[in-house]
């Protein structure tokens, strides 16, 4: 996975989200007890690191399991990693800004950086940086591409915020 890989990408572009420090950068903006839906989940990885915070899951599914994550409306937040298929990961983001009240994606975070972006930009409110993720379970390695955390929204009240790792 990555863009200076020369390695297959995975069925449905699944690379879990397995370190549950992975989600210690957000928890500023997601007290204990927000409700979240993740629509990829995968096999639930993230949903535990979330859960083990104290935010609440009222909905998980994927396209593994029957549910197509953009047919899905979700009226609390949605909190996913998502695939990273540039076609499919844009359609996400259009979809999930206008129909959930707000939308964190896990992503490169070079992303930002480039040209085909630039007409999601206009929906990310912050973008918290979060380093290289270790996505497969026996491996030595992490990912060879730096990770952030995207918030999205219908309508941005201001300029995009950049955090820092801290």
């Amino acid at each position: 996975m990555g863009k200076r890989s020369s390695f297959e990408r995975r069925e449905a572009d699944y690379y879990p989200t397995l370190d549950p420090r992975a989600v210690l950068p957000i928890l500023r903006f997601l007290p204990p007890g927000t409700l979240f839906s993740e629509p990829c989940c995968g096999l639930g990885h993230l949903v535990r690191h979330l859960e083990a915070q104290g935010l609440i899951c009222v909905h998980m599914s994927d396209i593994q399991l029957g549910q197509d994550a953009r047919e899905y409306v979700s009226p609390v937040a949605v909190i996913t990693n998502p695939p990273w298929s540039r076609g499919l990961l844009h359609e996400l983001i259009v979809w999930w800004a206008m129909t959930a009240p707000e939308t964190w994606l896990l992503m490169d975070a070079s992303w930002a950086q480039t040209r085909q972006a630039t007409p999601y930009l206009s929906l990310c409110t912050d973008i918290v940086a979060l380093g290289r993720q270790k996505w497969i379970a026996d491996s030595r390695h992490t990912g060879l591409d730096d990770c952030a955390w995207y918030r999205f929204v219908a309508r941005p009240d201001g300029p995009i915020r950049f955090w820092p790792r801290s």
